[in-house]
């Protein structure tokens, strides 16, 4: 049963259970317990503690000191090892506990952990070097250890310090005081002697605990500090698994949000283990438990946190959280929310393990195949196939992962080791949660050794009521509201903007320019991968909205060609309004930055990429609609990744007669090469590529590059991911149901042989194939099934993915109270000028090309389809001028759609 310290604002829940007939010890975990002390000794021999520690045991009553001259002995008279007599020591029951047991030297701690997510930091063993850094696996992250002396017998200490526990910390400018944050307020660490500035910035990452020790006279402990990938890349040695983890890692409000479902899918875990003696086969542990106790847990946790009531006020303009949205339901589309199921998840177990955790076991009478082998025996072709899409632009690709960036990013988990176990997951192949390796098949066309496997984390949980099923979080908000430019937390939003001038302006770089033109801000980290991708120029990945916005080198000029647009909005609408202030200023601009990014993309993009579809799923806009669901739906997720089929194997960019610069540069090489557009021209030659080149065509004998299949993240000397075996294995860790549950889903034909899936998919070469890896179309992965489908009539997508992707920005459109074409949230004369922008313009107006193409996702040949600037109509935007700004009665025409296809 699950206990609760009533005088302590707990984080986690731990099992509090009789354990006193269990011999192994468990890691060291702590809990909340009173009355007499009773313990189990495990002398000073635990291989994770040094001599003068002893591990304590929590029995059905509390923990305690064991003097040293007691070890091996029963229980002192009374039953009890020794009275509490310096203060209380809270544990989990069945926990095991440091206490240091050298009574001369280490007086009894008062110890007070009320927070601790495991697993806890043990001491580590002596002889170290005093600051020296050093790995340590068993942390949920992967952390180093930072020794720190107290050292009080010269009477002159050189710092006062508390014990640990991982949570968020900050390290002060003059390097001589850390605080940690813990859940009854902040801890410092005060340091009499200043750290220096490198090993200052290493500390400022640190997460430790509120936790207390008496200073003795002379104690040497250790600190977690998460810098293995910052260790690497000084060692100019990072791995793909490194290069993914930068980027998916949760930061800010979802970091908070993550760690509250991760300790709360933790206990319901450790709750389900030691009821397994008791309940045969699979089980979910909340049937067990009464509504409140699961309460309690949801309460325990932090989970309560992520779900307080939301208070809204009236406001003309959006939360930049996508909060009060709909005031019926003040957190639907909200950041920081569970993903949508539009069909009941499909666990192994029911509850969250994947399919395909259990080597051999069945799913519709067949085995699950590897992933790896599906990607090799389906997606894999010959790089002399390559065929370029004669009817779409690579802009028609890249516009696709800009908006896919603002509606749905789903973090990894932060834990980067199995609770309580010793697993790394990025160098270990065991299958132990977080770790979902991405196993070798036989024959290999790259990986010769089978025993190795390609690293895989899971998907960061949400916070969420109920029987404890494991839903993925949304770090953004679902709707189209330019969220990769501003952000979807307030912190984010306030640190991208410029509050100098009061002028409503996002920040710039003031390190470089691109010939007078402004490049988004660095980030803060000193230590990043743009930065060892950039060598010696030293170029740090830019701050945007998104953290993946320097993920790719055509990725980052979209975000700088928006955020130039967003300052260029507010630097005209100062003009016309000298009136208006710096919060004003910025909110128009953000609220008519949101109507062009929804405008382009659901006049001119999806058109193209539904096709004949487009009015099936998408039909004229009738208005908002508060009972519509706006958010993103977790099949999204994987079928809005359609466009990696649409990759080209290289980065080309154009000077400015449209000429090719060479040499091309290798897309494996072009990941967080932010240098390249700080050195080498800036953002108008790879604008002016993806206008006048083309994008990949997909077809069923050309799916994925090798750049993305096998050289994702390919450092030197090391093995690249797979960027298709990560979309299956990811479809299965978010237990996505199989193919033919969405064709039914989707009032689509069913297959289920050779000769029907021949037909859907009109290959019975692939159909053969298919089945002969998954057995039965049921069995399918969504990605895969969906992807390989013949495009719709017109459009870029198959009948499966036409039907998801539809349906979702429907709902986008429909849910979202703050839409364009809503009525009241532009006047009609805006909405008129509206109708006239372009990504055509946004290019002219924010760079130095003069020459652009009229319809920029259709493919196009330089200088055919294009046009001078002078061409493309400007944005009006007098009707923003306050006194006219409420004038009504001016119609225009709705702008027509472009056709799909000629």
């Amino acid at each position: 049963m699950p206990r609760r310290d009533s005088q302590t604002p707990l984080r986690n829940v731990f099992i509090c259970k009789s354990l006193e007939n269990e011999q192994h010890l468990p890691p060291a975990l702590l809990c909340p317990v009173s009355g007499c002390w009773r313990c189990r000794d495990a002398a000073c021999g635990h291989p994770h503690l040094c001599s003068s520690l002893s591990l304590l045991r929590c029995a059905s009553g509390a923990v305690g000191h064991v003097p040293a001259e007691q070890r091996g002995r029963g229980p002192a008279a009374g039953g009890c090892c020794l009275q509490a007599h310096t203060g209380p020591v809270r544990a989990w029951l069945g926990a095991t506990v440091p206490v240091p047991c050298s009574r001369p030297l280490f007086p009894s701690p008062a110890l007070s952990c009320p927070a601790v997510p495991p697993p806890l930091l043990l001491p580590a063993a002596q002889g170290r070097r005093d600051g020296e850094i050093r790995e340590y696996n068993r942390l949920s992250s992967s952390f180093c250890l930072l020794t720190l002396i107290l050292d009080q017998s010269a009477g002159s200490p050189r710092a006062v310090t508390s014990s640990v526990l991982l949570l968020p910390a900050r390290f002060s400018e003059n390097h001589r005081t850390i605080e940690w944050f813990g859940l009854e307020g902040i801890l410092k660490l005060i340091l009499f002697q200043p750290l220096s500035p490198d090993l200052g910035h290493a500390v400022s990452d640190a997460q430790v605990c509120n936790c207390s020790i008496p200073a003795p006279a002379h104690f040497r402990f250790w600190v977690p500090v998460p810098c293995s990938i910052k260790k690497n890349l000084q060692n100019n040695a990072l791995t793909p698994a490194e290069l993914l983890r930068y980027f998916k890692q949760p930061v800010e409000g979802t970091r908070a949000a993550v760690r509250a479902a991760d300790y709360l899918h933790t206990t319901l875990s450790l709750l389900k283990k030691r009821l397994q003696w008791a309940v045969r086969g699979d089980f979910n542990v909340t049937d067990l438990l009464t509504p409140a106790q699961v309460e309690v847990i949801f309460n325990a946790t932090g989970c309560d946190q992520q779900d307080k009531k939301i208070n809204c006020t009236s406001s003309g303009y959006r939360t930049i959280t996508g909060e009060c949205n709909n005031r019926r339901n003040p957190s639907l589309g909200a950041s920081n929310r569970a993903l949508a199921r539009w069909l009941p998840a499909e666990y192994e177990d029911g509850v969250s393990m994947p399919r395909g955790w259990t080597e051999g076991r069945r799913f519709s009478g067949f085995p699950l195949p590897l992933v790896r082998q599906v990607s090799n025996e389906i997606v894999r072709f010959p790089p002399g196939q390559l065929q370029m899409d004669q009817q779409r632009s690579l802009m028609f690709m890249q516009w696709g992962q800009f908006i896919d960036h603002d509606l749905d990013f789903s973090p990894e988990t932060p834990a980067r080791v199995p609770f309580g176990g010793e697993t790394d997951c990025d160098t270990s192949c065991a299958k132990e949660p977080p770790c979902f390796p991405i196993q070798i098949p036989p024959n290999d066309p790259r990986i010769t050794n089978r025993r190795d496997c390609l690293p895989f984390f899971r998907s960061a949980a949400a916070c969420t009521r109920g029987r404890g099923v494991r839903e993925q979080i949304n770090a953004p908000t679902s709707f189209l509201d330019g969220s990769a430019v501003y952000g979807s937390e307030a912190a984010t939003a306030e640190r991208l903007r410029d509050r100098r001038g009061r002028r409503g302006l996002l920040a710039v770089n003031h390190n470089f320019t691109d010939r007078g033109r402004a490049y988004m801000p660095f980030g803060p980290m000193r230590k990043e991968p743009c930065l060892k991708a950039s060598g010696a120029a030293r170029i740090p990945c830019f701050l945007a909205g998104d953290p993946r916005a320097s993920e790719m080198l055509e990725l980052a000029c979209m975000h700088t060609l928006f955020v130039r647009e967003h300052n260029r909005l507010a630097g005209k609408l100062r003009s016309l309004n000298p009136h208006w202030n710096d919060e004003r200023l910025y909110q128009e601009a953000r609220k008519i930055l949101g109507a062009m990014i929804q405008i382009i993309t659901y006049r001119d993009y999806l058109p193209l990429l539904l096709g004949r579809r487009f009015r099936t799923f998408i039909p004229r806009y009738r208005g908002y609609n508060e009972c519509v669901d706006p958010r993103i739906s977790n099949v999204f997720t994987l079928a809005f990744r359609f466009a990696h089929a649409s990759v080209p194997p290289t980065v080309g960019r154009l000077d400015e007669y449209y000429r090719p610069i060479t040499p091309e540069i290798q897309l494996r090489t072009s990941f967080f090469a932010m240098w390249r557009i700080i050195q080498e021209g800036g953002i108008d030659p790879y604008l002016r590529s993806l206008m006048a080149n083309q994008a990949k065509l997909m077809t069923q004998q050309q799916m994925v590059v090798g750049e993305l299949r096998d050289r994702l993240f390919e450092q030197v000397e090391r093995i690249g991911f797979d960027l298709a075996a990560l979309n299956m294995q990811r479809s299965r860790d978010h237990g996505l149901p199989g193919y033919n549950s969405w064709r039914k889903f989707c009032g689509l034909s069913q297959p289920s042989g050779v000769k029907s899936l021949g037909q859907v998919l009109r290959n019975r070469n692939l159909a053969r194939k298919f089945l002969q890896l998954y057995g039965t179309p049921k069995n399918i992965d969504i990605w895969i099934g969906a992807l390989a489908e013949p495009f719709v009539k017109g459009g870029r997508v198959g009948p499966l993915m036409a039907c998801l992707i539809g349906t979702q920005f429907r709902n986008i459109r429909d849910g979202d109270r703050f839409w364009w074409q809503n009525p009241g949230v532009f006047s009609p004369r805006q909405r008129c000028s509206l109708a006239k922008i372009s990504l055509s313009r946004i290019i002219c107006d924010n760079t130095h090309i003069t020459k652009v193409s009229r319809n920029i996702f259709w493919a196009n040949r330089y200088p055919h389809g294009f046009v001078s600037c002078s061409q493309i109509p400007k944005l009006d935007l007098r009707p923003w001028k306050s006194e006219s700004s409420e004038e009504q009665g001016t119609i225009c025409k709705q702008q027509q759609v472009l056709p799909a296809e000629p």
